[in-house]
């Protein structure tokens, strides 16, 4: 028997700036705040619900399709003949010292954007919304699909195996 006790949730009075309780359990209606106080819709906009799990599955997607993307660019992080990595020790000549440093500047920025839309997609789906929860999943699975097989497969698969 579940017996509903609404003295545990946390209202916006007592989070002192939101007047909308916050559920800790999963729901199933229209009226949710995505990620943004501003992005809020309220029972009756639907439309707007719509055009944000539209948002959210987009989101989700191009998570999907950035790590795929961060996963395939190749590293350029190899040691030299000496043992030594050419980045940090200077070997390399300047063209080939600048290619490896865009490199590895261009694998960081790549590294943050994936980061920034993982604890984006978590925080979406720590709003308990039911529908908000499976816009983040078929986003993600879809971008996997379309993206992340091949790259998986590379990865894991033995080299005289890879199409």
């Amino acid at each position: 028997m579940c017996i509903r006790d609404s003295s545990h949730s946390m209202t916006g009075a007592q989070l002192g700036h939101m007047a909308m309780p916050m559920p800790m359990y999963f729901y199933w209606t229209t009226e949710t705040w995505f990620l943004f106080e501003s992005w809020y819709t309220s029972p009756n906009d639907a439309l707007y619900f719509v055009l944000g799990l539209i948002g959210v599955f987009l989101l989700a997607f191009f998570h999907q399709f950035l790590n795929s993307y961060r996963l395939s660019i190749p590293t350029r992080h190899h040691k030299t003949t000496t043992g030594s990595y050419p980045l940090l020790s200077g070997e390399s000549s300047d063209g080939e010292k600048q290619a490896t440093s865009f490199s590895s500047a261009w694998a960081i920025l790549l590294f943050a954007a994936h980061c920034v839309l993982s604890a984006l997609a978590m925080l979406l789906l720590m709003t308990f919304n039911g529908w908000v929860i499976i816009a983040v999943t078929l986003g993600q699975a879809l971008g996997f699909a379309l993206f992340g097989l091949k790259a998986e497969r590379s990865r894991i698969a033995p080299t005289h195996l890879r199409s």
